[in-house]
């Protein structure tokens, strides 16, 4: 009977987020991420980023939050990579309506487009459809995501200059490649010791973080509607692994999607402070990755050793 209803509300989601009329299924191999939308520029890379974060700083409601240079983190390691930028950019209204349904949304927030050229000089924008983040984190409301669907699509179409392509599949399983494990602490007390395990290896760089929770506080001040309904302690993690992520996106350029390395802790509607991150076995079936078992095996084992020291009684 589950199984049945997850089919019907795979169809009745699909129908309501449509991301834009007319997609156009892209037969080759070039692209096939499961989940992503992205278009195959018209316009060299430089230009192609440049016209991106140009659009982006002209939407009123959307903000750069962080920019990750996949190339440059490459040579630093001895590494070479081809033109590989990450995007993170904010849209609170969106966030909000994504972590308001589901708190584990927050792996894939902010939002984020990926610009890169491969080796035979073809340029692709890339990022998550509205499809793929809706069934992930089983938000039923889907059409009310659809304002965010077109302004990715509008963004991606005015910096390459292209058409919109869709993935052979959109949609994934609830929760699909995410690994959360409850830990026994304080929100403050798990917060703080995911924190300060990262800071101590030297291999890994802590970037950024983000509390959701102090975000929707913010977003919601004087609102007294959406005050009632306040999002419990939710903050993230994003830190980088430069040799052993520049080696798997030698693999799979794609990977640099989801790369860097995010962890979320949060406290959910019963008090149980959870710590969540995704799966990487699953990033690399997500991006066809089929080279780097033992770089894939090391950032597996970090991660869980992360985890597992903060969730440990």
């Amino acid at each position: 009977m589950k199984k049945i209803f997850f089919i019907l509300f795979l169809i009745i989601l699909m129908s309501c987020v449509n991301d834009e009329p007319g997609d156009v299924v892209f037969s080759s191999n070039v692209v096939q991420i499961t989940g992503t939308r992205y278009s195959a520029s018209n316009v060299d890379f430089e230009n192609t980023y440049s016209g991106f974060i140009t659009a982006l700083n002209e939407e009123d409601s959307l903000e750069v939050f962080l920019e990750i240079d996949h190339a440059a983190n490459a040579i630093a390691t001895g590494r070479v990579l081809d033109a590989t930028s990450l995007v993170f950019f904010r849209n609170p209204e969106i966030s909000n309506l994504l972590l308001r349904e589901n708190q584990l949304a927050g792996l894939d927030l902010p939002q984020k487009m990926l610009f890169f050229q491969n080796e035979n000089s073809e340029v692709f924008a890339v990022y998550n459809a509205v499809a793929y983040l809706a069934s992930r984190y089983g938000i039923e409301q889907a059409g009310n995501l659809q304002n965010s669907a077109t302004v990715l699509n509008d963004l991606s179409t005015n910096a390459t200059m292209a058409e919109i392509r869709s993935s052979a599949d959109l949609v994934v399983e609830p929760e699909q490649g995410i690994i959360t494990k409850d830990s026994p602490h304080t929100f403050a007390e798990t917060y703080a010791e995911v924190r300060n395990n990262i800071n101590s290896r030297e291999n890994l760089e802590f970037l950024a973080e983000i509390d959701f929770q102090a975000d929707a506080e913010y977003q919601t001040e004087g609102n007294e509607e959406n005050e009632e309904t306040g999002l419990k302690p939710t903050r993230l993690i994003i830190f980088g692994m430069p040799d052993l992520g520049t080696a798997l996106m030698q693999g799979s350029q794609t990977l640099a999607l989801d790369f860097p390395q995010k962890i979320l802790v949060w406290e959910d509607e019963e008090g149980i402070v959870r710590i969540s991150y995704n799966d990487p076995a699953f990033l690399a079936e997500r991006h066809n990755l089929t080279t780097n078992p033992e770089e894939l095996e090391q950032i597996i084992t970090i991660l869980d050793e992360i985890s597992g020291i903060a969730s440990a009684n």
